[in-house]
């Protein structure tokens, strides 16, 4: 059991990795963005950036309720 998440049971690691793109820069992320979109040939690479930046700004409360509705569906 990963010390970041101790009481959960359904894929700790998951939570962990939120942690960590949680605490991403935003010059990070776009620069990760601007090479996957120069890979997929996608032009909007602001755009992307923005929301992933927003997303990962709450990657842990994402992880955790996508973690509680797998553990209702058991």
């Amino acid at each position: 059991v990963c010390a970041a998440t101790p009481n959960i049971t359904a894929s700790p690691c998951s939570t962990c990795a939120a942690l960590l793109a949680q605490d991403l820069s935003p010059a990070v992320l776009h620069d990760m963005v601007a090479e996957a979109c120069e890979i997929a040939h996608e032009p909007r690479v602001d755009a992307v950036a923005r929301v992933l930046t927003a997303r990962c700004a709450v990657a842990v409360d994402l992880t955790r309720r996508y973690l509680d509705l797998v553990e209702q569906r058991r």
